[in-house]
């Protein structure tokens, strides 16, 4: 069964396409074939299609590209979709000014059950697809690449003059009444079937809708993924975010302690070197840098210490004032020192405080 017409002159030949391109409409296959055995040195083909399979559309469109005839196209109605590529195999496109093509970009109807894999080699497919039908426009319109592509994304629509414009068309002619009258029942896809082959709309309509739900619920569940891995992907990014902070903190917080270790310890050493005339403050010096002693506690360590030297006891000085003027202290002793050896020790340490 076909769903195109040709009718047959002595000197051109008319075709019909008043339907769908594709398995439940027009199918390449066939005309192909028709066309092929045609002779006549002029093609009229006249149209009203919304579309269908690309593939058919392709090789419908090659084979009157490559066909030897005048090929005249009419646009009775509206060529969208595949169609509007078939009409482009002509060398005269004609379209009446309430005539209409219209552009998209390549869509899957239905895949059963297809999983990530699948829907991935589709979209592949599909991008493969739209280079092949936007090279088909560029080279029989001359527009640019962004343009068609945005003729896509819109599912643009050119009606007379527009189409014409756009180089969809080469001519507008005075508008007729749109022939396409397309029966409901066939998008049922049951009606086309051959005489004698069994149909069942009803089953047919509910398998193709359990097609949809499928499709479409395998598309909430990926949605539902990325977004969860989103989720995922900032909470680790908040993660990592305070672990860094935390690690700087903890850094900043070491560095000061060491500075501060090294002040305590460098305090430490210039008491213990300031006061240890008699070189006997080694021992609680290194056992005040070992305890991690503070300087104040280490002050009054040597506080102690001093006051029981033997030198300290005679002179009997202010152990605080002893510290805070050591030259004074110094003085004193050497004044009240009678051992002139320990005298010569004193006076080289006054002499290292001057």
């Amino acid at each position: 069964m076909k769903f195109y017409t040709i009718a047959k002159a002595e000197t051109e030949t008319t075709i019909y396409i008043m339907d769908q391109i594709g398995e439940w409409g027009t199918q390449a296959k066939d005309l192909i074939q028709d066309i092929a055995e045609i002779t006549t040195d002029k093609i009229n083909l006249h149209i009203d299609s919304p579309g269908g399979s690309i593939t058919d559309g392709l090789v419908i469109y090659n084979a009157l590209k490559s066909h030897p005839a005048e090929v005249d196209v009419y646009i009775d109605g509206i060529a969208a979709s595949i169609a509007s590529i078939i009409i482009l195999a002509g060398d005269n496109i004609y379209i009446p000014e309430n005539g209409a093509v219209m552009v998209h970009l390549p869509m899957i109807s239905y895949m059963e059950g297809a999983n990530r894999i699948e829907l991935g080699d589709a979209m592949d497919l599909l991008v493969q697809y739209e280079k092949v039908l936007k090279g088909i426009y560029q080279r029989h319109t001359s527009q640019e690449d962004k343009t068609i592509s945005s003729w896509f994304e819109k599912d643009t629509w050119f009606f007379g003059q527009d189409a014409v414009d756009a180089g969809l068309a080469t001519q507008v002619v005075d508008k007729v009444k749109i022939a396409a009258k397309y029966d409901v029942a066939k998008y049922n896809f049951t009606s086309q079937h051959p005489a004698g082959e069994e149909t069942n709309n009803n089953t047919e309509e509910k398998h193709i809708m359990e097609k949809a739900e499928t499709l479409t619920n395998e598309v909430d569940v990926l949605t539902q993924a990325v977004e969860s891995k989103d989720v995922e992907i900032n909470s680790l990014k908040e993660k990592i975010e305070l672990l860094l902070t935390e690690a700087a903190e903890k850094e900043q917080a070491q560095k000061i302690e060491l500075e501060n270790e090294l002040a305590r310890k460098e305090s430490i050493q210039c008491l213990a070197e300031k006061y240890d005339v008699e070189s006997d403050l080694a021992e609680l010096t290194t056992t005040a840098l070992a305890e991690n002693c503070s300087v104040d506690d280490f002050k009054d360590q040597i506080l102690d210490f001093v006051a029981q030297r033997p030198t300290a006891s005679a002179v009997k000085p202010s152990s605080k004032k002893t510290l805070e003027d050591p030259i004074a202290s110094l003085r004193e002793e050497i004044l009240n020192e009678s051992n002139p050896v320990k005298k010569n020790l004193l006076a080289r340490k006054l002499r290292e405080l001057r």
